[in-house]
């Protein structure tokens, strides 16, 4: 008989493949050793059966399957909550395979799964035999044995590709959906009861696939189609419906991420554009982008022609010194002036009641109002170029963001291809997507945009006094 001892106790015969030992000293002296990690010693006061050693050997291993009864012609045993019923064959299968190496011995030597206990006993001398007999008919047993198998070796974990938030990096995730992962799980938690599933086809789209699918499409403004096919949603029409339900939940959280300032926050906005332009009061730049859509259709669509002869809307926005959005107005046809966007705008009728302090800075489109100040047409001192220069130097900044919104959402500046209601709502959404980004500081997307597109405005005569008056106390700053 030529011996292959293992260091857990059991004895295999090379001649006689089915003939197994086990040494219970060995078992008490050494330790067990299972999947790399050294546990406790496998005990047992009553050596008259293996499934008490299997028994102990489940107490005394940390990571082990869950025992949850044992007697002598069965085993139970959890499997996380599964549970699952093995034989006494089989329960001593499960102590045999306590280790790798005796489960490659067991695998190699005897050479089939097709294995069942036909007797088993207590030798006198304190050692325990048992033979294992090749029994073709009894397949049953082979799916136990697999069931072993899977709970004694640790199952491969497969990296799911889909998912974005495992596939990608934190800057690849920014660089796809224009947010860090933990901005859009915040976002998340605040829009989701929105896009919870409903009966329809995108009733099985989750509320975060749906989000990311909008972040996917505003990000990059590709076809619908392809921001739909990342998440296995191929359907243009769902897709569609996606980012108009993703769109309006964002534009129901307007209030809570564009605000205009009040309190202390005027005062650190006045600060900021001083220490920039040496012009005191000021609480925000105004201006106007055009936003290119499809021809809408119907007898009214040419009021959406702007005078650059594209379909636009004349979206107006308000900016603070640190480039947030304080304020934005989209539900203008692309033909309308700034100054009467402005003058319908609630932000315009608070400052006429001077419910706002400070003023607002704005190019030669806007009349002069004593809380709207624009550059001088002619210059005739030094005093007024150095004014027309400062002024132009913080107006820039509504500029400025008006490129990075279109930078980091590109779909803003591309045709959007919705219904004018739909269309509304997207922008808004990138509104508020636009100062969750500014606000975390994330970094503005590098790519080869150019910058907004000049669309020309009509100047408008400064013929109003208070403006004209104010004007002139400002210009003497610059004496």
């Amino acid at each position: 008989m030529v011996k292959i001892p293992s260091k857990n106790g059991f004895v295999l015969d090379k001649d006689n493949p089915g003939q197994i030992e086990v040494d219970w000293d060995v078992i008490d002296r050494r330790l067990l050793e299972l999947d790399g990690k050294i546990v406790t010693s496998l005990k047992c006061k009553k050596r008259n059966s293996l499934v008490e050693s299997f028994l102990g050997f489940l107490k005394a291993s940390p990571g082990s399957p869950t025992l949850l009864s044992c007697t002598p012609n069965d085993i139970r045993i959890y499997e996380g909550e599964t549970p699952h019923s093995f034989r006494v064959g089989c329960a001593i299968t499960m102590a045999l395979s306590g280790s790798a190496e005796n489960v490659d011995q067991v695998m190699r030597h005897i050479g089939c799964f097709e294995l069942r206990i036909e007797a088993y006993c207590k030798p006198g001398n304190g050692q325990f035999k048992g033979r294992f007999i090749v029994m073709e008919h009894y397949f049953d047993e082979i799916d136990q044995i697999y069931l072993v198998e899977r709970l004694i070796r640790r199952e491969r974990i497969v990296r799911d590709r889909t998912n974005p938030f495992l596939n990608y990096s934190e800057e690849e995730f920014i660089d796809r959906f224009r947010l860090r992962k933990e901005c859009v799980l915040e976002l998340l938690n605040e829009i989701g009861e929105h896009l919870e599933p409903k009966q329809t086809k995108v009733s099985s789209i989750s509320p975060l696939n749906q989000l990311l699918i909008a972040l996917r499409f505003y990000g990059t403004g590709c076809f619908i189609r392809v921001c739909g096919d990342l998440f296995g949603v191929h359907e243009e029409s769902s897709v569609s419906r996606i980012v108009k339900r993703v769109s309006s939940a964002l534009t129901s959280r307007y209030k809570n991420y564009v605000v205009f300032p009040s309190g202390n926050r005027v005062t650190e906005i006045q600060r900021g554009f001083m220490n920039h332009s040496g012009i005191p009061g000021i609480v925000g730049a105004i201006d106007c982008t055009h936003i290119p859509i499809q021809s809408p259709g119907g007898d009214m669509a040419e009021l959406f022609r702007n005078r650059k002869g594209f379909f636009s809307i004349n979206v107006q926005a308000i900016c603070d010194n640190d480039l947030m959005l304080t304020n934005v107005v989209a539900r203008w046809p692309g033909s309308t002036h700034d100054s009467r966007i402005f003058e319908n705008s609630s932000v315009c009728a608070r400052f006429e009641r001077r419910n706002i302090p400070g003023i607002l800075i704005g190019d030669n489109g806007y009349p002069l109002r004593s809380y709207l100040i624009t550059p001088l047409l002619t210059c005739r001192t030094p005093q007024e170029r150095r004014f027309n220069f400062a002024l132009s130097n913080s107006r820039v900044k509504i500029e400025n963001v008006f490129g990075i919104w279109k930078r980091r959402f590109p779909c803003l500046r591309n045709q959007l291809r919705f219904k004018i209601s739909s269309t509304l709502h997207i922008i808004i959404a990138c509104a508020v997507l636009y100062n969750i980004a500014r606000k975390a500081a994330i970094p503005v997307p590098d790519d080869d945009y150019e910058g907004d597109i000049a669309v020309p405005v009509p100047v408008l005569p400064n013929a109003n006094q208070g403006g004209q008056a104010l004007r002139a106390v400002l210009i003497r700053h610059f004496q």
